[in-house]
């Protein structure tokens, strides 16, 4: 049997990885396992492990990463504590080929922990740009230290191969947030109310802010200062916050969201996880969503509704014209609000396409982790580009 390993680190990437999870478990020829780690397991985040296993997976190992503290050292202390922790856990069970997702800094220590082990490693999703966070460099590296690419965009696919990748093992299958959104069970509105315990208001927007990694402690606080301020312009509008990433000087942002919430009630509240299903449904009834998270990005415009993307964090990936880009002055993101609500983009939203949506995600996923020739992928060989 192959042995494939599967890392999850927020609930983010778990329901990403999902369903590729579901179908090696169901295959009889793949031993498919679970190690959980990061946020999962911290209460600030929603302590998400359960969430995983109310999903209905079992969870190999719990490896516990977290420190206090969201400055730059802090954070280098986390990515040690994966290094540590991740080579202890592989060493042991020597999974065949390790899936990872995304490009948070913890798993940049996971995967430099599995190729010191000798284990290759499957990679969702390389080759975007995101030029606001550390992001950037992380997610290149993690393509380096990979032997097998998916990617959610044929131009992600060909920057992959331009670091060096075989186009062989490089392939465009679109976003499986994308196509969850096109299988999930939604929730109808009396139903989301109660699993939330609140009355949906008749007009609403969901708004997540992450920090921008690569600026300093300053710019995070006027950042989260003028987006208050320009929602605070406009209080007719509801606002569901969701809890931001364990990222350099989260907790400067979301401190001054919860202070914002605290003092609006009748305008706000925040939710540290709502999950996929909660998520997704809540889309369905919204205006759309504001701030600086992927999702708006990526997932959104399958919704057929507008996205208010503040700042460089997603600077550089490619978007639907549903998405409305601004920069951090309060003017702007103002401006970009009364867009947003407008019913005319609002009518436009509902014949834009969604780049990152191909057929069958999931399940073209599954059949190249299956029949991936490890013996053969796991020496690598930089593959040159031809110049004229």
């Amino acid at each position: 049997m192959k042995k494939i390993a599967f890392v999850s680190t927020t609930r983010a990437d778990f329901d990403l990885l999902a369903p590729v999870i579901k179908l090696c478990h169901e295959d009889p020829e793949i031993e498919a396992s679970l190690y959980i780690s990061g946020t999962h397991l911290d209460p600030e985040h929603g302590y998400t492990s359960k969430y995983v296993e109310d999903c209905g997976f079992a969870i190999k190992a719990k490896i516990n990463i977290l420190t206090p503290g969201t400055t730059p050292k802090d954070l280098a202390q986390i990515m040690a504590n994966a290094l540590t922790g991740f080579a202890k856990e592989l060493e042991q069970n020597k999974p065949d080929l390790l899936v990872v997702l995304g490009d948070r800094y913890e798993m940049l220590s996971i995967v430099a922990a599995a190729a010191l082990l000798n284990i290759p490693i499957a990679h969702l999703y390389g080759g975007e740009k995101t030029l606001g966070a550390i992001d950037e460099s992380v997610r290149h590296s993690i393509t380096k230290f990979s032997h097998l690419h998916f990617t959610s965009c044929e131009e992600y696919r060909k920057r992959a191969i331009q670091l060096g990748e075989d186009p062989e093992i490089v392939f465009n299958v679109g976003s499986i947030g994308v196509e969850n959104i096109k299988k999930a069970h939604r929730l109808e509105k009396s139903q989301i109310e109660t699993e939330l315990g609140m009355s949906l208001p008749p007009q609403f927007v969901i708004g997540t802010l992450h920090p921008e990694s690569l600026r300093d402690a300053a710019y995070q606080v006027q950042m989260v200062e003028n987006f208050l301020g320009a929602l605070s312009r406009k209080p007719d509008l509801y606002v569901i916050f969701t809890h931001n990433n364990a990222d350099t000087y989260a907790d400067l942002i979301q401190n001054q969201i919860n202070e914002f919430v605290n003092k609006n009630p009748n305008r706000s509240c925040l939710f540290k996880s709502l999950g996929q299903q909660k998520y997704y449904s809540l889309l369905k009834f919204s205006l759309g969503v504001i701030g600086n998270s992927s999702s708006g990005i990526i997932e959104v415009p399958s919704f057929k509704l507008g996205t208010l993307n503040i700042g460089d964090r997603q600077k550089g990936r490619i978007s639907a014209k549903t998405v409305i880009h601004s920069g951090i002055d309060a003017d702007e993101i103002h401006s970009g609000l009364i867009h947003l609500m407008s019913p005319e983009f609002r009518q436009e939203c509902l014949y834009y396409s969604n780049p990152y949506e191909k057929l069958h995600t999931a399940q073209c996923i599954f059949l190249e982790l299956k029949k991936a020739d490890l013996s053969r992928i796991k020496h690598k060989v930089f593959y040159d580009l031809q110049f004229q």
